[in-house]
């Protein structure tokens, strides 16, 4: 069912593109009208953004091994280890 006091308050805008995107993901959370489009899907899933209930769209791991982390901190040269620990 479309909320029409929440489309009446929120015009899809079209520039800059961040915002048309941010419009689509307040809308599905705010109006059953209709779902967000795929264009939009794939712009999302383009930028990292990953949407509750649509885990499915995530990359999936070749192997756990990928995820292993480093054994030390000095493995790690962003990391800035303090008093040893």
């Amino acid at each position: 069912m479309i909320n029409q006091a929440w489309h009446r308050d929120n015009p899809v805008p079209i520039y800059p593109r961040t915002a048309f995107l941010g419009w689509h993901l307040r809308h599905e959370a705010a109006c059953s009208c209709r779902p967000i489009p795929e264009m939009v899907l794939r712009e999302l899933d383009a930028l990292g953004v990953v949407l509750a209930g649509r885990i499915e769209r995530m990359p999936v791991p070749g192997s756990v091994a990928e995820f292993d982390p480093p054994a030390t901190p000095s493995d790690l040269p962003h990391v800035i280890v303090v008093n040893g620990q």
